[in-house]
């Protein structure tokens, strides 16, 4: 991940959590999971409750595929340490990607927003007249389709 990205990843969380006081009580969270099978449960009446995770801007890839990435799900607890991690992870995947929280009955939404990364339709070699491109092909490091 470039620096750039890592930068948009922690504004979008640094702006989640200053336009959100009532997520105020992310930033004292100490029992921070090592890994998703530890889930954290809310209590039903949490206002930190997690209703819902929604993706948004999905072109290629599907919201099954990602919500398995985060640890971020339908009746934990929202924490801001799990947020970073889940915007770290979906950043791996795809361009980039932003998270808004709305409130709604149920409790918090969590729409992750990704722009994916482009997807190679074509490789052209230009000025090849001494060698075939099907030799040269090999020899790249992307293929069509990535």
């Amino acid at each position: 991940m470039n620096q750039s990205t890592t930068l948009l990843l922690r504004l979008s969380l640094l702006a989640l959590l200053t336009a959100a006081p009532h997520l105020s009580a992310l930033a004292a969270t100490d029992d921070v999971p090592t890994s998703i099978s530890q889930a954290r449960v809310a209590a039903p009446d949490d206002p930190l409750r997690v209703a819902e995770v929604r993706f948004e801007g999905l072109k290629e890839l599907k919201s099954e595929d990602l919500i398995r990435l985060v640890e971020s799900q339908p009746g934990t607890r929202l924490e801001r340490t799990v947020l970073s991690s889940d915007l770290k992870r979906l950043g791996e995947r795809v361009l980039t990607a932003e998270v808004w929280r709305e409130k709604s009955p149920q409790g918090l939404i969590v729409t992750f927003v990704v722009q994916e990364n482009p997807t190679l339709s074509e490789i052209r070699f230009v000025g090849n007249s001494q060698l075939k491109t099907k030799s040269l092909e090999p020899l790249t490091r992307v293929k069509v389709g990535e």
